[in-house]
């Protein structure tokens, strides 16, 4: 009895390490991220009594809550300086809502990736992505990054999401 109960201990074992992966966050499309952001976005605007970036009035929309998503894409091998009011309000971000100020000298730079022909550009960890890509991937190469939707600026029909890469898987 004793012989039989460590044979299905050890098997269970075995199972739970090799369905581990079937656990493991399976990987999200930025377009599915940007169809939650809106919809909850559309929400505020409704809330506050009018349509968020009619006409020539800007409107900016920050997420108090976000949660970090798996994202496989091409990565196209180019990285800019952040603009400054895109800057300025992924620094809002980490103040208000992650409660890390000191982070924004993590995000200077952001890079352009591309998911189904949609090109992204994505504010990203200096350390933990841009730094890491320029020896782990190339131009072309698919990569996976942990980002998040942190809102988005919208003025008349142009939407400007702000996605943020944390880390490189």
């Amino acid at each position: 009895m004793k012989i039989l109960k460590k044979i299905l201990i050890v098997a269970g074992l075995m199972l739970l390490v090799l369905t581990c992966d079937s656990f493991a966050q399976k990987p999200r499309r930025i377009s599915e991220m940007i169809a939650d952001s809106e919809k909850s976005g559309g929400l505020l605007s409704g809330l506050l009594g009018g349509d968020a970036g009619s006409g020539n009035l800007e409107t900016t929309v920050l997420s108090a809550v976000t949660f970090p998503n798996k994202v496989r894409v091409k990565y196209l091998g180019e990285t800019r300086k952040i603009s400054k009011k895109r800057k300025k309000n992924v620094d809002r971000w980490l103040a208000e809502y992650a409660k890390t100020p000191d982070a924004k000298k993590f995000y200077v730079n952001e890079l352009a990736v591309d998911e189904d022909g949609a090109r992204y550009w994505v504010i990203a960890h200096e350390s933990a992505v841009v730094e890491k890509l320029k020896t782990a991937a190339k131009s072309g190469d698919e990569i996976v990054l942990q980002l998040r939707v942190l809102g988005y600026s919208k003025k008349g029909a142009a939407t400007d999401y702000f996605l943020l890469a944390e880390s490189l898987d």
